[in-house]
């Protein structure tokens, strides 16, 4: 066989088996934060004890005895399906993008700091009725309790980042 040949069958099989390793860690690092939509899971802030149904599209119905442990479940949903948009969102409306991405977004910081949602959100908290500050609280517990729940596991995102997300508070809501 004439060396040319071998050389080009080398190069493809080890192209192949390039794609084929990479595309399965791709796939893996992908899947291995998915939410599990099956099981058990004991929340000791819960006063009793909720269900939660899924439907065929994954749409969560949330059924609990009172409202703060819905609050809380719907936090913790919220937070595994959504933790990175969360957390990007928060740090947005904050003006804190620049502590990951770096100084290009910084006129975005100004702007979120310079139109002050996160002053108005404070505000509107210290005005709430007790009710709604209660409900607020226990959906900060459910988003925190993921976040304790997933420490160092959280989605890809976080991690090519290279940041975990903080203590969820009501006025980020």
């Amino acid at each position: 066989m004439r060396t040319w040949l071998k050389v080009t069958i080398g190069i493809i099989l080890s192209l192949i088996i390039i794609f084929v390793v990479g595309g399965y860690i791709f796939y893996k690092s992908l899947t291995e934060s998915l939410p599990v939509y099956k099981g058990q899971l004991k929340a000791p802030s819960l006063k009793s004890e909720v269900k939660i149904y899924f439907d065929s599209l994954a749409i969560p119905y949330i059924f609990a005895e009172n409202d703060e442990d819905a609050a809380f479940t719907l936090g913790y949903l919220h937070a595994r399906e959504r933790m990175f948009s969360m957390d990007m969102i928060r740090r947005a409306g904050e003006g804190r993008l620049s502590e990951i991405f770096g100084v290009e977004t910084l006129p975005f910081d100004k702007m979120f700091r310079t139109v002050g949602l996160s002053r108005t959100a404070k505000m509107i908290k210290e005005k709430m009725n007790p009710e709604g500050l209660k409900l607020l609280e226990a959906y900060s517990r459910g988003v925190n309790f993921y976040v304790e729940e997933k420490k160092n596991e959280y989605p890809v995102e976080f991690d090519v980042l290279g940041y975990q997300p903080e203590e969820w508070k009501p006025e980020h809501r």
